[in-house]
């Protein structure tokens, strides 16, 4: 299972769901 974990202003949140970390990348980084 893909996990990622994101450090953003001192927390730390835990993503586990691909479609919530594509979610995530795709609004952090843009279109990959």
């Amino acid at each position: 299972m893909p996990c990622l974990r994101i450090e953003e202003g001192g927390k730390t949140v835990w993503m586990y769901e691909s479609k919530v970390i594509i979610d995530y990348l795709d609004q952090r980084f843009g279109a990959i």
